[in-house]
């Protein structure tokens, strides 16, 4: 019984010196979580001219408007669209376009959001001798490449992520589609 009085007596000290030294918080900061990913930025197209205005113009962009303003930007989704140019109602220019939007940048630490995509240009200069880049417009980075009788105009500056291919039409090649424009 001794002995047994003697362990508990030694528990309640020990419990008694553990309460008086106090307890010790280890406190240790956890980051917040990256911000989300910054919007897409937006992707705009439209068909211009340089030399002549076009005979007739069709595209499969659902964006394009029917009688579109030569000239003028339209909001676009990104994707994959056929188009035809009419120079006068024998010759014509045909092929696709392919648009991108430029992702949003990744979110940062702590929570703090990405910036979004920069927009997206193309203008479809529809010319007597196919389309053509302006040099003057700010906008750098494409290549331009002849597959045969293709020729592939491609951007990847963010300010102008597209990709063209395109070729003379000869007889029989039309697509027989309404044109959305018509001079």
């Amino acid at each position: 019984m001794k002995n047994l009085l003697k362990i508990k007596s030694l528990s309640v000290i020990v419990l008694l010196a553990m309460t008086l030294q106090g307890c010790y918080v280890e406190v240790h900061h956890v980051p917040a979580p990256p911000g989300p990913d910054g919007y897409p930025g937006n992707a705009f197209f439209g068909v211009s001219y340089e030399a002549a205005v076009p005979y007739s113009y069709w595209d499969d962009n659902p964006s394009i408007p029917f009688n579109p303003t030569l000239g003028q930007y339209y909001g676009t989704g990104s994707g994959l669209f056929n188009f035809e140019y009419f120079i006068n109602p024998e010759e014509f220019w045909y092929g696709t376009y392919e648009i991108w939007r430029n992702p949003g940048h990744a979110g940062l630490p702590d929570g703090i959001p990405g910036a979004d995509g920069l927009d997206s240009y193309l203008m479809l200069i529809c010319d007597p001798l196919g389309y053509h880049e302006h040099r003057g417009n700010g906008k750098t980075g494409f290549s331009v490449k002849e597959v045969g009788e293709k020729l592939i105009i491609e951007s990847q500056a963010e300010n102008a992520r597209y990709r063209i291919t395109i070729q003379k039409g000869k007889p029989g090649e039309e697509s027989g589609k309404t044109p959305k424009f018509q001079s």
